[in-house]
């Protein structure tokens, strides 16, 4: 069988791991590239060592592409400072789909899951409302998610799934060092919601460093 080529729009958090896992489960022995995006994240650092570990991992390809959205940031993040974007997705998914077209990738995997804010950018319905422009615009490319259809928390799927979690990097901020080791801090607005409003973690939590509060 010819080998297929797939990419990953890649952040290195929880949902690009299992999204990575996945696909490299179904197709183990086919190309794999891990698009990551640069665009003056607080967490760029960790999560490019992150990427580059997982790339290893799962015999797949890292690349980041950058994008300055240092002055939207400021304007338009106001308190989340140079850590959100809204509708950042958007940017990153074409310019993704163009570096695919380059390489002759047609299969774009974003990991994208159900939210109760259809607003979200990194929602399975923001996914819906971007796709037909994007088979407009480059019809011969396949935009997709496959996170469809569990009703199951992120991390209890990983630890099922047994995705290797060691690296995976969630938070917003530069982490906390202790011990001569790197922690989420434990405080930003993505660590906080994770550790204090999601029930049954304490498997999750052996295997992610989290700073305790």
């Amino acid at each position: 069988m010819k080998q297929q080529k797939h990419a990953i729009l890649f952040s290195s958090g929880k949902e690009s791991i299992l999204s990575l896992h996945r696909l490299r489960k179904r197709y183990p022995t086919d190309s794999i590239t891990l698009i990551h995006m640069g665009y003056g994240q607080m967490a760029l650092f960790r999560e490019t060592g992150a990427g580059m570990h997982y790339a290893k991992k799962y015999n797949a390809v890292y690349k980041r592409l950058n994008v300055d959205l240092a002055i939207p940031v400021t304007i338009m993040a106001g308190k989340y400072g140079n850590n959100h974007v809204y509708n950042r997705n958007f940017v990153f998914i074409g310019m993704a789909v163009n570096y695919c077209l380059e390489m002759g990738i047609m299969d774009l995997v974003v990991p994208f899951t159900y939210s109760q804010d259809v607003n979200v950018d990194s929602s399975l319905q923001y996914l819906a409302k971007v796709r037909p422009v994007i088979r407009r615009l480059y019809p011969g490319i396949q935009l997709r998610s496959n996170l469809k259809n569990h009703s199951e928390k992120t991390h209890v799927l990983l630890l099922k799934e047994k995705a290797d979690l060691s690296l995976v990097w969630s938070c917003d901020g530069l982490g906390v060092w202790k011990d001569g080791k790197l922690y989420h801090c434990g405080k930003c607005k993505k660590c906080y919601n994770f550790l204090y409003e999601t029930p049954d973690i304490k498997e999750y939590l052996k295997k992610v460093r989290y700073a305790k509060r």
